[in-house]
């Protein structure tokens, strides 16, 4: 720990040293150079992908390999490779997908095949329902969503109409009393799905939730502090999900990197599935 605080302290150091001379020469194409690897490199460190057998995701399921999780919820399932994997992993599992926009739920359908374990939903989940406009990029079905992205070329994406539903209300309408992982990836719209699920998580019984934090939620404007608010009142510690383990920690501000990482969410309660998570 000394160790890494002198380290610490002669990289701020050096950094208040040399800042004047790196802004003042930002043009030099060496030093536009340097900044631009940097930012990359910065980018791989702090694990911006959105490859699930790579980034983590699928490193977070193997972890579950064995315990007895018995409904998963896939919010955001696009093409349906992730339920596909959590099926595969987790095989005594019932697996709910719900994918919003129509053009991309046909290919979740014939993706999964018609299997009972994976049962498919032409359907968004958020804090209301009923009709609502998304926005659909065919070219980026996966960035589907219900919020227009201001960095995405507007031109190749089209609006489109589809249903809405409360978590709460469709657990209620099927019968479900327990959600053991709930997987959140709706481009910046997670917190509105959260919100649909306010009596599932005050009464606890969601055991699990993994969400994506991106540049979406500058829109949104739900930040990762208000995650930690959120779900630590509900009892969950939060950790990142890296390619090797889940670093489960407290809020920082310098963790506000909006760069598309995911999270993970287990109620504090629950020990025998938090240690089965690499730390």
């Amino acid at each position: 720990m000394a160790a890494k605080m002198v380290n610490d302290t002669f990289a701020r150091r050096l950094w208040i040293r040399n800042r004047p001379l790196i802004a003042r020469h930002r043009r030099n194409p060496l030093f536009k150079g340097i900044a631009r690897l940097s930012y990359w490199w910065l980018k791989a460190y702090e694990n911006c992908s959105g490859e699930f057998a790579s980034n983590g995701e699928e490193m977070a399921l193997r972890s579950l390999t064995g315990a007895p999780l018995a409904t998963i919820f896939d919010v955001g399932a696009n093409f349906g490779n992730w339920s596909l994997l959590a099926h595969r992993l987790l095989p005594a599992a019932r697996i709910y997908a719900f994918e919003l926009s129509p053009p991309t739920f046909k290919e979740l359908e014939k993706n999964i095949h018609g299997g009972a374990a994976i049962q498919a939903f032409n359907c968004g989940l958020s804090d209301h329902a009923g009709e609502t406009t998304f926005y659909h990029y065919p070219d980026k079905p996966g960035e589907t969503s219900l919020i227009a992205h201001p960095f995405q070329n507007q031109t190749s994406g089209f609006e489109l109409k589809g249903q809405l539903r409360t978590g709460d209300a469709f657990c209620a309408e099927h019968g479900i009393q327990k959600i053991d992982l709930l997987k959140i990836d709706v481009e910046g719209a997670e917190s509105f799905v959260l919100r649909g699920f306010e009596k599932m998580l005050a009464g606890g019984r969601i055991s699990m939730i993994q969400f994506e934090y991106e540049k979406l939620n500058t829109v949104s404007k739900f930040l990762l502090k208000d995650f930690y608010a959120l779900l630590e009142g509900h009892g969950y510690t939060l950790g990142k999900i890296f390619p090797t383990y889940v670093d489960f920690r407290d809020y920082a501000f310098e963790h506000e990197l909006l760069w598309g990482s995911n999270y993970l969410a287990v109620l504090k309660n629950r020990p025998d599935l938090l240690d089965r998570f690499p730390k």
